[in-house]
């Protein structure tokens, strides 16, 4: 096999390119300066004579690049990339309220069917994706909770939304105006010497059970939330099941906007690399993932 056979092989594959690049480097110096087809490879004949120093390092190319250059690529970059007037933009469409309020009656729905009482979530992406609400944790708790109720009439299951709020937090909570919530909030009330967890259960729950009320709680709720809530008497159980599933069966506006969002990021690297010319040489690397089939939308 022929140099540049072996060349053309090497390039399809990046990731072998690089290691092979460091092998090169460290172990076989001697070799580069008896092949030109290799000194090619390594950007040799790009800085300097054969024959000459070791190339510039990858720290040594990117230094080359001055300020009035970048400048000018960033420029020509945002400018192309307007040029594509946002189209991938046009299938995309808002979340309302109402979508919300579909989320949280699927978890109504999970819940129901797997004879869970309530779903309890404390993090931003919970909080965001079921009520389009951002909440600071603090060693306070705060917790949204999401119960099942049949309406009398259409015999359909609903989501029931309250907060678990410090009593001192309830008015910060309640002024917050662009959640998906109906106002004013449902809110359960905790008195800074009160036990939150024992608040919510006598409060919120039936008592006459004779069993501990099971509820499911987030993925990332921290241990001493998820342990005052067992420890108050609540029967817990980790995220899973149906009530999972309901993040993980995207609607037909999620997907849209996915697609948006992921069209939009190759237009814009394809606007970027429309504007290379304007830099000094790509370093070696960025350029054969270029080069290389499937790799970067160049």
């Amino acid at each position: 096999m022929t140099v540049n056979m072996l060349l053309s092989t090497i390039r399809k594959s990046p990731i072998v390119m690089l290691l092979l690049f460091f092998v090169l480097r460290v172990f076989a110096s001697p070799l580069l300066s008896q092949s030109s087809d290799v000194q090619h490879f390594l950007g040799y004949d790009d800085y300097h004579e054969q024959g000459a120093h070791p190339a510039p390092s990858f720290t040594q190319r990117q230094n080359e690049l001055d300020e009035p250059n970048i400048n000018e690529f960033q420029s020509c970059s945002v400018t192309m990339f307007r040029k594509t007037g946002y189209k991938f933009l046009d299938w995309a469409e808002p979340f309302t309220k109402s979508d919300f309020v579909q989320r949280r009656d699927n978890v109504a729905n999970a819940l129901y069917n797997e004879g869970l009482e309530a779903f309890v979530a404390e993090t931003t992406i919970p909080l965001k994706y079921f009520a389009n609400l951002t909440w600071s944790l603090s060693e306070r708790p705060m917790l949204m909770i999401i119960q099942p109720t049949m309406d009398p009439l259409t015999k359909k299951i609903q989501a029931n939304t309250t907060f678990l709020v410090a009593a001192f937090e309830a008015g910060r909570l309640g002024l917050i105006d662009d959640t998906a919530l109906d106002t004013p909030l449902s809110m359960i009330i905790w008195q800074e010497h009160w036990d939150p967890y024992r608040t919510l259960l006598e409060t919120h729950f039936d008592r006459a059970k004779t069993s501990a009320p099971k509820i499911m709680v987030e993925a990332e709720i921290r241990d001493f939330v998820s342990r005052g809530l067992a420890e108050a008497g609540l029967d817990v159980v980790g995220y899973g099941g149906d009530v999972e599933a309901v993040r993980q069966i995207k609607a037909k506006k999620e997907i849209e906007i996915m697609r948006a969002v992921n069209t939009g990021t190759v237009e814009a690297v394809r606007a970027m690399r429309k504007c290379m010319s304007s830099l000094a040489p790509l370093p070696l690397a960025l350029s054969s993932l270029c080069e290389a089939p499937r790799m970067l939308p160049c």
